[in-house]
């Protein structure tokens, strides 16, 4: 390992992560402790957050992922159990499909709705958000309507090619297995054609598998047949990868804009001819500008809101 990889390593380890908390309750014991797996929950949480902190700030703590942030979950809830507004976030994953039975429950855990919190950015409010705020369309602008109704289609094209995929994931991942779904570079297997609709590179087929580091594993076809038929669509972002989906969602917007650019809005102006979003800033620039879950807001308001006014978080660490 690499010496800088073995720095993040170590910053990402249970002690240090709870060395962090502690330093952060010490500085600001009316503030909010969110544990987070990634850098895209921060962006995406920070605004929520930051407005519910009381004058305290959102003081985000980053584990090394799910495993990370529930061992950090035991451990406060064991050595600092009095303090609340230690919340800890986590995706859904797959685990409805591998082990629903040992799925985790706790006060202070927030478990997304679907595989990751990239499907809360992905929608219509999304698409409206992007090509009318950051694109100057109108509201009423037939075009707008187009793009959605485009959009719905090669989204279910996108999730159809994809199924077969990720059903064969969940049937190595509950045999134990493991899966590298974050090697999967969708760009060498997938394009959109003319109409901004997902094709498969029939000749990258394999480039799937071997990303996935399943190039030489006998895939079990009975199994994956009968996974494939229980990834409902109208429930796809329950399987759906949430990096996926918002791979798909950017890819699209991008298509879309290069046959916009240079084209009148209304009010004198154009549709902007650089970039709207990128892959790597998409979360970061959508969250705050499209609705937070339901389930996230009374996660919060039970959790955030149960503590106000309270001093029940002053006999955690630190504290005198």
């Amino acid at each position: 390992m690499a010496f800088l990889d073995q720095l993040r390593s170590a910053r990402l380890a249970p002690v240090a992560v709870m060395q962090q908390f502690v330093l952060y309750y010490r500085a600001d014991p009316e503030g909010i402790f969110a544990f987070i797996e990634g850098a895209d929950d921060r962006h995406f949480l920070q605004y929520e957050l930051q407005s519910r902190s009381q004058g305290g700030l959102a003081n985000f703590i980053t584990c090394n992922g799910k495993a990370g942030v529930l061992r950090a979950l035991d451990n406060v809830s064991r050595l600092y159990p009095a303090v609340q507004r230690a919340l800890f976030f986590v995706d859904r994953d797959f685990d409805d499909f591998i082990a629903p039975q040992l799925a985790r429950t706790h006060p202070q855990l927030y478990i997304t709705d679907w595989y990751s919190i990239e499907n809360d950015v992905v929608n219509e409010g999304a698409l409206r958000t992007v090509f009318c705020q950051l694109g100057n369309l109108a509201g009423n602008d037939a075009r707008l309507d187009a793009i959605i109704r485009r959009f719905d289609a090669a989204h279910r094209r996108f999730a159809v090619i994809l199924r077969r995929y990720l059903a064969a994931a969940i049937v190595f991942l509950r045999a134990g297995r493991e899966v590298h779904l974050n090697n999967i570079d969708l760009g060498r297997a997938l394009r959109l054609d003319p109409d901004c609709g997902p094709i498969l590179n029939r000749h990258r087929v394999a480039d799937i598998a071997a990303m996935a580091g399943l190039a030489d594993v006998a895939i079990d076809v009975a199994a994956t047949r009968m996974q494939m038929r229980a990834l409902l669509l109208p429930r796809v972002k329950l399987w759906l990868r949430g990096k996926f989906e918002l791979w798909f969602f950017v890819r699209f917007v991008d298509c879309v804009s290069a046959r916009l650019r240079g084209q009148p809005v209304g009010g004198g102006r154009t549709f902007p001819r650089a970039e709207l979003l990128t892959v790597g800033n998409a979360v970061q620039v959508l969250a705050g500008r499209v609705p937070y879950p339901d389930s996230l807001l009374q996660f919060l308001d039970r959790t955030v809101g149960d503590v106000k006014g309270s001093a029940s978080g002053r006999s955690g660490p630190g504290a005198h």
